[in-house]
């Protein structure tokens, strides 16, 4: 079971929200950093001008990927970083 599993299922069990999930992919790797970055990119049943409704939506999908990486412990911390204050 994997992240973007879970967001594809979230979407089928929303049929009459969302149409499908048009794109799950990598856009950033860090691997030096220690973090890859997604995109998700949905397609919902209403059109942009029934703006609302497709605002909430989105705000749900964001809500669930919040709770799915937190129950995944996928947490980046973002390593300090030095602070030269020398003049040269």
């Amino acid at each position: 079971k994997t992240f973007g599993d879970d967001i594809e299922n979230f979407v089928k069990d929303r049929p009459r929200e969302w149409l499908k999930l048009a794109a799950f992919r990598a856009t950033v790797v860090q691997a030096d950093l220690g973090y890859i970055e997604y995109v998700a990119v949905l397609q919902h049943m209403e059109s942009w001008q029934n703006i609302g409704d497709v605002l909430q939506s989105q705000a749900n999908v964001a809500s669930f990927c919040l709770e799915v990486s937190k129950k995944m412990e996928m947490r980046f911390t973002a390593p300090p970083m030095p602070v030269d204050l020398s003049i040269t």
